[in-house]
């Protein structure tokens, strides 16, 4: 049983981030995007490490 369809998770979301506009301004939330883009870039890296440690090539 569905609770949520992914048409109203998907209208949620754009409507908080149409709020999210309308406080901080578009240049403010495309920096907190990117920055988020970056910090989720860098834990994916780290996970990756972290699966590879026990992998020996030599």
């Amino acid at each position: 049983m569905k609770i949520f369809s992914a048409k109203l998770i998907g209208a949620l979301i754009g409507i908080v981030i149409g709020i999210i506009l309308l406080i901080f301004g578009f240049w403010k939330v495309v920096l907190i995007i990117l920055l988020g883009a970056v910090g989720l870039y860098i834990g994916y890296l780290i996970e990756e490490n972290k699966k590879n440690d026990h992998i020996d090539l030599e």
